[in-house]
């Protein structure tokens, strides 16, 4: 049982490194292409492979507070370190997403109707985010 636990402890710290370093190369990808195509859609999935970068960081620090206990300084430990990073998140995550709602509707409201320029490199990009994102998620159900 102890085998057990270290082995599946083991999987879990490599897969949270596999995808904070998947989560850290969308991201530069995604900036380059929001920065170069200015697409709004763009923008919004680089906010969130940001927001998945955060969400990795405060899962990496939950665990890692969670694993360092000190029982004479947090006599009723730190399993709420999870919780208080997941709200943490959650805050972050919606106040994003009502920035990028605000900034949507003032365009629409300026009636800019500038025409989509993606590159076939931005394009590949995005794809490349998808099946990355498909991957993580297929690994992630393995056993």
């Amino acid at each position: 049982e102890e085998d057990d636990k270290e082995s599946s402890s083991r999987w879990i710290t490599f897969l949270m490194r596999i995808s904070f370093l998947a989560n850290i190369v969308l991201f530069a990808l995604k900036v380059w292409t929001s920065a170069s195509s200015g697409s709004l859609s763009v923008l919004g999935s680089t906010i969130e492979s940001l927001l998945d970068l955060l969400s990795s960081f405060i899962l990496w620090y939950s665990r890692r507070a969670l694993e360092s206990r000190d029982k004479y300084r947090y006599p009723i430990g730190k399993e709420r370190m999870e919780l208080l990073g997941v709200l943490v998140f959650a805050a972050v995550m919606g106040t994003s997403s009502f920035q990028l709602i605000g900034f949507c509707v003032e365009v629409l409201t300026e009636g800019k109707n500038d025409k989509l320029d993606l590159s076939v490199l931005a394009e590949v990009i995005l794809g490349l985010t998808i099946a990355t994102k498909l991957a993580l998620w297929l690994l992630y159900r393995s056993p």
